[in-house]
């Protein structure tokens, strides 16, 4: 899909981070709802969807790497009301 120039207006309220999880704790690891978990096993997208609300996500930052997972493995055990983890793969 073509960017459209209404992508570019800047609009009251708006925000490159609509589901805060830019400051998450763990890198790679997203914990938004209390029973489930989304771990980032690799970063970043070959293209980013005119839909996608993760658009501005600092996918460099939560790489999946031996040591975030290391780091996102043991919040989870940590956590023992996560009874769901997805695991979100993107193919560059």
């Amino acid at each position: 899909m073509l960017t459209s120039r209404d992508e570019f207006i800047v609009a009251p309220g708006f925000s490159t981070d609509p589901l805060e999880e830019q400051h998450s704790v763990v890198p790679g690891l997203l914990h938004k709802y209390q029973n489930r978990a989304l771990l980032l096993v690799k970063g970043g997208c070959a293209v980013n969807c005119r839909y996608c609300f993760r658009r501005h996500f600092p996918y460099a930052e939560n790489q999946g790497n031996k040591r975030n997972w290391t780091v996102a493995l043991e919040y989870i055990a940590a956590h023992p009301e996560l009874d769901e983890i997805i695991f979100s793969a993107a193919i560059r």
